[in-house]
């Protein structure tokens, strides 16, 4: 450790001294609170923030909040309530420094607010839809929450293209996630049900404790199916699946990517995106907190491409307006 600040004000004084390599910060301080002092940090002297205070626990406004303003994670304090013992709790919070210091200052970035957006998912007004031709499946491990409200706000909404999300995040949350990304992007969110129509320019969401899947109805529709793995049979990943559902309705016209994360779920499910003819894109591992599966997606996946989150619209728009595109 190379200083103590007692608030906001004074951390953002000490960084130009002493150059830390990430920052941990509380929500709570006088003077400037942490949040405040996080967008300060972010534009002036961008680095790794690890946001921990009893105020961010999963799920939470303040915890949003934070990652929208560019922290890498956001970690609960330490507490005799919590399910874990403190000395597990302690050691999450030094692994995590760890990782985020291995996080790549140019992967970090304030998102700012959009103005004029629908504050919730109720009561969205139907956008102008685009024939829907393609689609983007998107998988990231734990952590999720980081990546997507860094990318999310970043997509075109006016492409003739849907976004299908699977993220690892207790499903409990999910809404409230949801609520509070729609507020900073003007893509529809919407959270996949069976028998939904999967439209362009929409977003949906869903979590990795479910199957989702997409296909073609009698009308000649793509709808979305959404299943709860039975207990009874050998369990499938669900991102594998989803990637390889979409690369089966859709062929040349799937993309999939893989962000953040853990493990080796959805690295064959890429490949098949790639041989059925479509497009495979990974997160560029310096960016990840996670960087074990985007490592492995690079060795094992054929022709797919390595992007930054701030890269990936361009190549979209590129894909979507490329004379070939159908």
């Amino acid at each position: 450790m190379v200083g103590q600040a007692y608030n906001g004000l004074e951390a953002i004084e000490m960084i130009p001294r002493l150059n830390p390599d990430v920052i941990t910060l509380d929500v709570e301080m006088p003077k400037m609170d942490g949040l405040t002092a996080l967008k300060h940090i972010m534009i002036k002297f961008p680095r790794p923030v690890v946001m921990i205070s009893t105020l961010t626990r999963e799920g939470s406004r303040p915890a949003f909040e934070a990652l929208r303003y560019g922290a890498v994670d956001v970690i609960a304090k330490p507490s005799q309530v919590s399910e874990e013992d403190i000395l597990s709790q302690e050691e999450k919070i030094r692994n995590t420094v760890k990782k985020a210091a291995r996080v790549s200052v140019e992967a970090l970035h304030f998102v700012r607010p959009k103005t004029g957006i629908t504050s919730s998912l109720e009561n969205l007004n139907e956008p102008t839809q685009s024939e829907l031709k393609k689609v983007l499946a998107i998988g990231t491990g734990i952590g999720g929450y980081n990546v997507l409200l860094q990318l999310i706000p970043l997509l075109p909404p006016d492409l003739p293209l849907a976004y299908l999300v699977m993220t690892w995040m207790d499903e409990k949350y999910l809404k409230a996630f949801s609520s509070y990304l729609q507020q900073n992007t003007e893509i529809n969110i919407d959270i996949p049900e069976s028998g939904k129509e999967l439209k362009a320019g929409n977003c949906y969401i869903a979590t990795r404790g479910n199957y989702v899947t997409v296909s073609t109805n009698r009308n000649g529709k793509y709808q979305i199916s959404v299943d709860i793995p039975s207990l009874t049979k050998e369990a499938t990943n669900s991102l594998d699946m989803m990637f390889t559902s979409v690369a089966e309705t859709f062929a040349n016209n799937a993309i999939g990517i893989v962000l953040s994360g853990s493990g080796d779920d959805g690295i064959q499910g890429l490949e098949y995106i790639t041989r059925s003819g479509g497009t495979a894109f990974v997160q560029k591992p310096e960016s990840c907190l996670e960087q074990e599966l985007p490592t492995k997606v690079i060795k094992s996946v054929n022709k797919v491409k390595i992007v930054t989150l701030k890269e990936i619209p361009e190549f979209l728009e590129k894909i979507c307006n490329s004379p070939g595109a159908s």
